[in-house]
């Protein structure tokens, strides 16, 4: 997972990761590859791209993934892009590391 810590950053206030993210996938995936070229971490989720759906499931998904609440997950940049920037609140670098290695593999 080296080249994948590079798209987590340290924030004051948590921690950002950097996620390309593909809506109306047939298959539901958080977190499962890294995308060099985007410097991001790869994810697919079932809800469209339409009215704010895509990123209200991916901030549901976060919640759950990284174990807070809806309201430690903020969109920082990119909410009506495919490319986010996504803070996790409450959550050091090393927290969302760990989690993501504990769980890397399994989808």
């Amino acid at each position: 997972m080296q080249d994948e810590e590079n798209a987590i950053m340290d924030h004051p206030e948590g921690t950002i990761i950097n996620i390309l993210l593909t809506p109306n996938a047939k298959k539901h995936y958080l977190f499962f590859s890294y995308h060099p070229w985007r410097n991001a971490l790869e994810c697919q989720i079932h809800a469209p791209p339409v009215e704010g759906k895509a990123n209200r499931e991916l901030i549901i998904q976060c919640t759950e993934w990284f174990n807070v609440p809806q309201t430690s997950v903020r969109i920082l940049t990119g909410y009506r892009s495919n490319q986010k920037k996504v803070l996790i609140q409450g959550k050091s670098r090393e927290e969302v590391l760990a989690m993501l290695r504990k769980t890397s593999g399994n989808h």
